[in-house]
């Protein structure tokens, strides 16, 4: 991954990030070390995935994808 700002956490440790490109990236385990997956195009999509988890957990009680 390219050098990117900190947006978040999921509160187990898991960083998301935004790349210079505007891409959301995650990174695989807990650690500002680890490998960082791209997950999103832009903020966009991210916030749209977020959201469908969100509804998937709240109907399901299974988490979603983000």
């Amino acid at each position: 991954m390219k050098p990117a700002v900190l947006i978040g956490s999921d509160g187990g440790g898991i960083l998301y990030a935004v790349g210079a490109d505007g891409a959301v990236w995650r990174s695989r385990r807990a650690s500002e070390e680890a490998e960082f997956d791209r997950i999103a195009g832009d903020f966009a999509e991210f916030l749209g995935l977020l959201r469908r988890s969100v509804h998937r957990f709240d109907g399901t009680g299974q988490p979603g994808f983000v």
